[in-house]
């Protein structure tokens, strides 16, 4: 822009900078434009441009203006192009930048309403949309403008889901079963247009999907999606669907507190009666995850171990034996055997040495511990010899190692037997529970620890009870 005055020549001269403002307000008024009145004449519209001191060329000749140009451009003109390309592809479409309208096709199963459909979709329920036909509608400075070309038969992905938030999913039956608590990630159906009375939401943990409505209307779902036998995920992951198992099992039938939280507050809370106890394969896995996390944590590596179900269940009483003893308050032990007449020698306190060694994923852990005790005489009479019961007072860790791969254990459970055995067959009489067949061991339950309160080595009966 150049000013002449009542002199000769060119006064003052201004270069008006076509930047990001500019750019921005043409843009929204080309839109405006072109979606009230797809037929206008663009020529016949005008738009205003202002200048003023910050845009005076200070030197009116040639290299004034290359001063003034280089001041808006910077070192490099390409560097400039590829800045003001971005922000053309950008600008408008800050908050939303398409939306589409579709005729979605209903899976063969669906009973549900359209609006459900939707909703499970946007929730992250359903792992894409099937579409028969649709349009995309073009939001760009929140004014929506159909795209000629119809969508064609496809499916939509969701990339990029977030949740809204944080909460908690918290459950509370009667005393004297424990409460469980659960972090989750909450989602909303953000992007789909559906009344009020359709919106759900989502809690999410690894394992479990709880939805329910916004405002009341629709009842409690929940869907348990636990790993396949074979698949390996992460302890942690699996630890919170464990406890959630668990309580099912012992909760089964009573009536339970649900409190849902989002961010700390209080989203719902009510009243509900759960149906009829999980399975048993189940119960057995979650007894043996729960079994495991003890274990981890012991070692500190809880966060670290990847695990399947199938491994759980090749260390199951290993597993089980480990997290009786390693917990704070570790379980008494209870063993019936039998003893040839002399073979009792009176006044000697009594042990039994033990050792186990178990796989958590990459990690082994070996643990080796002596129980001691007192024996009495049962009366029975055992394979033609007269019964005994052991019945431990105190159980006394010995050495607790963890190996990760490929670091193997120095020794084999039997082996530390054998050693622990010679250390201390001269001040106790040792009985060493792989030399009887017939043996039945038990642990005594612990209530401050609620782990599974029976162990049955050696025996076809089920290997991880619960009290």
């Amino acid at each position: 822009m150049l000013e002449y005055g009542t002199a000769d020549g060119c006064q003052r001269g201004f270069l008006i900078h076509v930047g990001e403002s500019y750019i921005e307000r043409v843009l929204k008024r080309l839109r405006e434009l072109t979606v009230s009145k797809p037929d206008v004449k663009l020529h016949e519209h005008t738009m205003d441009f202002t200048w003023g001191k910050d845009d005076e060329i200070s030197i009116l000749n040639g290299s004034g203006l290359a001063s003034a140009v280089h001041s808006h451009v910077g070192l490099g003109l390409e560097e400039y192009v590829a800045r003001k390309q971005q922000f053309l592809a950008k600008v408008g479409y800050e908050k939303v930048a398409q939306k589409f309208r579709v005729k979605p096709r209903f899976p063969d199963d669906w009973l549900g309403s359209p609006e459900d459909l939707l909703v499970d979709f946007a929730l992250g329920l359903l792992p894409h949309l099937e579409v028969e036909t649709g349009e995309v509608i073009d939001l760009r400075f929140g004014i929506p403008a159909v795209l000629p070309e119809p969508l064609p038969k496809s499916e939509l992905h969701l990339v990029n889901r977030t949740p809204t938030g944080r909460g908690t999913i918290r459950l509370r039956a009667q005393p004297p079963i424990q409460e469980v608590l659960l972090n989750a990630e909450v989602y909303l159906p953000h992007g789909v247009e559906v009344s009020d009375e359709h919106v759900r939401v989502r809690y999410s943990t690894a394992f479990l999907d709880m939805t329910i409505g916004l405002t009341g209307g629709r009842p409690l779902e929940w869907q348990l999606k636990l790993p396949s036998i074979r698949a390996a995920h992460r302890l942690a992951d699996q630890q919170p669907a464990a406890n959630l198992i668990l309580f099912l099992h012992e909760a089964s039938g009573q009536e339970i507190e649900l409190q849902l939280t989002f961010e700390t507050q209080l989203f719902r809370s009510g009243q509900m009666v759960l149906p009829g106890p999980p399975s048993g394969p189940l119960v057995e896995w979650a007894g043996r995850a729960k079994n495991a996390w003890a274990i981890a944590r012991y070692f500190e590596i809880e966060q670290d171990v990847t695990t399947s179900a199938a491994e759980l269940a090749r260390y199951r009483r290993q597993l089980h034996l480990l997290a009786s003893i390693l917990r704070s308050a570790p379980a008494y032990f209870r063993v019936e055997f039998a003893l040839a007449d002399g073979e009792l020698r009176p006044g000697i306190p009594w042990c039994v040495p033990m050792a186990a060694t178990a796989r958590l994923g990459q990690f082994q852990v070996q643990s080796s511990f002596l129980m001691i005790g007192d024996v009495k005489a049962t009366g029975a009479i055992m394979s033609g010899k007269p019964g005994y019961l052991f019945q431990s007072s105190e159980v006394r860790r010995l050495q607790q190692k963890l190996f990760r791969d490929p670091e193997e254990p120095d020794l084999s459970d039997g082996d530390l037997v054998n050693l622990i055995s010679d250390q201390h067959k001269d001040e106790m009489q040792v009985l060493r529970i792989q030399d009887l067949p017939w043996l039945r061991q038990k642990v005594r339950h612990n209530p401050a620890a609620p782990l599974p309160a029976r162990l049955l080595p050696g025996e076809s009966a089920p290997q991880d009870d619960l009290h």
